[in-house]
């Protein structure tokens, strides 16, 4: 791409193996999805994305250091973990943007385990941080200092928030947590953050769980959200039964069935009418709402129709179809 155009968003929907240094030079991009699995994202693909506010990569296998050093401009991330490197070995947040003071940035000291520290600069206008599926740690000071955030997402994947992590995120006022059971934390991993006024956001019926987890519990504000619901809209509305449909919390696992009645067969499991599986039982990690098609299709002959002829007339008949609300009959002259 080499465009001026501006006010650009993109969406790459397939799979990447790298993006380029002059992937998007001169472009005026200011939104870039990558919706599949992409081995590294590199500082030379963005350095000529100075309008960018919004980047997700929820499948980046490793994120180098520095990489976000040019976009002055982010309000919102979405990454698979919360600094450079990988989720197994992961930095602080701080070595996405790197030591270099640029304007519109907003210098951020972060601490180390070790007793060590290193000063960043951060966007002043990087208001949201979304972790993905599969981010499963933020370790010991991983969010220290980061004082422009003003909302985190934390996934049903997250199973240990480090000491300080949070230490001094006072602008924190939303914290969305996906999973029904509470991540380890510790009684400072959110100092520095307004707990009395700060929403924590957590699945539907699960604040005592909450209340009585090391961290969490010195919250003031929670929030439970309404359970995720995975609805199932039929092709054919008799054609046949669809078990397993429930409310659940986010991290459970849905098991769904359908069972097609006689005079139909069970095609396949569809969302957004793209294909899903073609078994009968599909099973899932429950993250959010869905709108599910269960795939019906009517099996014609399947059933034999007897004729018994007579003098003034014909008698017809034939095996109910489970379900059918009307038949029709077609009779030809010869």
């Amino acid at each position: 791409m080499n465009t001026a155009d501006a006010d650009m968003d993109i969406e790459l929907c397939v799979p990447v193996e790298k993006i380029g240094t002059d992937a998007f030079k001169n472009s005026g991009v200011n939104g870039l999805t990558i919706a599949e699995t992409i081995p590294a994202i590199k500082v030379s693909d963005f350095g000529n994305l100075p309008n960018l506010k919004y980047f997700s990569a929820k499948n980046a296998e490793q994120i180098e250091a520095g990489v976000f050093a040019a976009n002055t401009k982010l309000e919102k991330l979405e990454l698979m973990f919360p600094g450079a490197g990988t989720k197994d070995a992961v930095s602080n947040f701080g070595e996405l943007f790197g030591t270099t003071n640029r304007t519109g940035t907003r210098a951020v000291t972060q601490f180390f385990e070790n007793g060590t520290s290193k000063t960043y600069y951060i966007p002043t206008t990087l208001k949201e941080l979304v972790l993905t599926e599969g981010c499963e740690m933020i370790p010991y000071g991983g969010l220290y200092n980061c004082n422009m955030l003003e909302s985190v997402t934390l996934p049903t994947s997250l199973y240990m928030v480090g000491e300080k992590a949070f230490y001094g995120c006072a602008k924190i006022s939303d914290i969305y947590c996906k999973g029904a059971d509470p991540a380890v934390a510790y009684d400072n991993t959110f100092d520095g953050i307004r707990i009395s006024s700060c929403k924590l956001h957590i699945p539907y019926n699960t604040a005592e769980l909450y209340k009585r987890s090391a961290g969490w519990k010195n919250f003031y504000y929670f929030e439970e959200e309404a359970p995720l619901r995975i609805s199932v809209t039929k092709t054919i509305e008799n054609a046949g039964v669809i078990y397993g449909l429930n409310e659940y919390q986010p991290g459970q696992t849905a098991e769904l069935k359908a069972v097609a009645n006689s005079g139909y067969v069970f095609k396949g499991w569809l969302e957004n009418e793209l294909p899903l599986t073609d078994n009968a039982t599909y099973s899932f990690l429950v993250t959010d709402s869905r709108d599910l098609t269960a795939w019906f299709v009517s099996v014609l002959g399947e059933n034999s129709i007897e004729i018994n002829a007579e003098s003034d007339g014909a008698t017809f008949a034939y095996t109910p179809v489970d379900g059918a609300v009307s038949y029709s009959l077609d009779v030809y002259s010869d």
